[in-house]
């Protein structure tokens, strides 16, 4: 899907009838992925702060950053990703930056600090 495929082109690749069929199936996953995975799986609405406190923050991030035991310690950082040029006039002027004089789309990521055993760094709720 992120290749930015036609749903002509989408259907002759998956064998399906017409581009409607595309469409139909791209609606079904979508709205069995926004159901089913999104809401468990992504942002903070899947986890409550205070499990947050409890299992995902660990004893260097509470010792050098935190004052009080119910307090929380969250990363919150941001970066331009470019993006080639888009055949959707509205997305390519939206997205263009007249500083940088390329294409980009600026995205967000926020993560408890040190929470992870597996990775050192940070662990992602996003």
């Amino acid at each position: 899907m992120h290749l930015g495929l036609s749903n002509k082109v989408l259907a002759s690749i998956f064998h399906l009838e017409d581009k409607r069929s595309v469409s139909r199936v791209i609606h079904s996953v979508r709205k069995a992925m926004m159901s089913d995975f999104v809401q468990h799986y992504l942002g903070f609405h899947h986890i409550n702060r205070q499990t947050v406190i409890d299992h995902h923050t660990t004893a260097i991030a509470k010792e050098l950053l935190l004052y009080t035991p119910n307090q929380l310690a969250l990363v919150i950082d941001s970066t331009y990703l470019y993006v080639q040029k888009s055949t959707n006039n509205e997305f390519q002027r939206r997205s263009y930056s007249l500083h940088k004089h390329r294409n980009l789309v600026k995205v967000s990521g926020e993560s408890d600090l040190f929470s992870s055993k597996y990775n050192k760094f940070s662990s992602f709720l996003l």
